[in-house]
C-alpha cells in the first residue's frame, strides 16, 4: 500500500510539483545567467 501510495498523487498536487520544479529550476538558470 505504502509503495503504490506514492504513485497515487492527487493530479492537483502533482501539478503542483512539476510547477515547483520548474520555478526552482528557471531560478537556478536565472542566477547562472546572473553570476556569469
Amino acid at each position: 500500500i505504502k509503495s503504490s501510495r506514492s504513485s497515487s498523487v492527487h493530479p492537483f498536487v502533482h501539478k503542483k510539483l512539476i510547477q515547483m520544479q520548474k520555478a526552482l529550476i528557471t531560478r537556478q538558470e536565472n542566477s547562472r545567467l546572473l553570476c556569469n
